[in-house]
């Protein structure tokens, strides 16, 4: 279990941090000499990035659950 739960962690912060790299674009309107228009655009954060998070809170609650079961287990 407490392997599963490492796994999830280390998917779901690969997940929140690949997917969640945002940078602003800039596109090019209008170019006249002296005078330019610019739409600078920053995407949104996708649902990957909450995905992520999610994902690597559930391994670390099954990394502390798997620990706690374990530590019970030694006292009897």
């Amino acid at each position: 279990m407490r392997l599963v739960g490492l796994i999830l962690i280390l998917a779901g912060t690969i997940t929140f941090f690949v997917n969640s790299c945002n940078d602003s674009s800039d596109d090019k309107m209008l170019d006249l000499r002296d005078f330019k228009v610019v739409k600078k655009e920053q995407p949104q954060v996708g649902w990957w990035a909450y995905a992520g998070g999610i994902i690597a809170l559930a391994g670390v609650a099954m990394v502390v659950s798997a620990g706690r079961i374990r530590s019970k287990g030694n006292d009897d």
